[in-house]
């Protein structure tokens, strides 16, 4: 109903029209989406157009790798990333030694090198392929720091989150911490880490079809942007549709 009023005004063609086009536009754009999110119980970011993920990629760099090229995490990998995207997920796991270092699950392109979970120095000499540089969080953060081009996605193992957020929170200044995105799975560990007040951007793991049923969860604990299984994008999905007219920023992954 909105459009069609909206069409018979802009068919006068009157001087106000024309005028105050681009303004009556994007009046009746916004009443329309207020209605469609009342009829079906949806929520809307008014301040949606000024916020940086309505204009962040849909395409993020798994595992800080370079499409196969590149060890997944190393600093080489990252530096070949940042070339190309936008968003670079890292991968943070500890070592037997507790110390927070980028990896996944220790393995390199699917090639187990350590039999055990190794210490922070075995893992700095033989963490990475051949001529390419492990890195430790602390380093991550002190090649990084200064970096303006890229935001970071930061996925942990299982049962280290709280630890990670607490040392990104210590060793990280506002900007570089306003440019990481903390993934988490789970509502419990969302409530957590929304909690600590510091992370600006808190990223979401799931079933596109779970992210739909719990939009007002996720907006309430600055959830920005989630990220879904690739066969579930479709253009027609209801879910999806339902995700994005939310204002949360749905990413895919580059798988390397």
């Amino acid at each position: 109903m909105v459009w069609i009023i909206l069409s018979l005004f802009m068919l006068e063609n009157t001087l106000l029209a024309v005028k105050y086009r681009a303004k009556i536009i994007k009046l009746f754009r916004y009443l329309s989406l207020r209605i469609d999110n009342d009829r079906n119980e949806r929520i809307q970011i008014e301040d949606e157009d000024n916020a940086w993920y309505s204009t962040a990629p849909t395409l993020i760099l798994h595992g800080g790798g370079y499409n196969g090229h590149r060890y997944n995490n190393s600093k080489e990998g990252i530096d070949a990333g940042i070339k190309k995207y936008s968003v670079i997920e890292i991968d943070v796991g500890i070592t037997s030694d507790n110390v927070l270092v980028l990896t996944h699950r220790f393995e390199p392109d699917d090639e187990i090198i350590f039999d055990s979970k190794p210490t922070l120095d075995e893992f700095m000499k033989n963490g990475a392929l051949e001529g390419e540089t492990p890195l430790s969080l602390k380093q991550f953060v002190n090649f990084y720091n200064e970096n303006d081009s890229v935001y970071f996605l930061v996925d942990c193992a299982h049962g280290i989150e709280m630890k990670v957020a607490s040392e990104l929170v210590k060793i990280c200044d506002e900007k570089f911490l306003d440019r990481l995105i903390f993934q988490v799975h789970g509502i419990e560990l969302l409530k957590k880490i929304s909690n600590m007040k510091r992370f600006k951007n808190i990223h979401y793991n799931g079933t596109l079809n779970e992210i739909s049923q719990m939009l007002h969860v996720l907006r309430e604990n600055n959830i920005h942007t989630c990220s879904v299984m690739d066969r579930e994008i479709a253009p027609e999905n209801p879910a999806l549709i339902c995700v994005k007219e939310s204002g949360i920023h749905i990413f895919s992954y580059v798988v390397n």
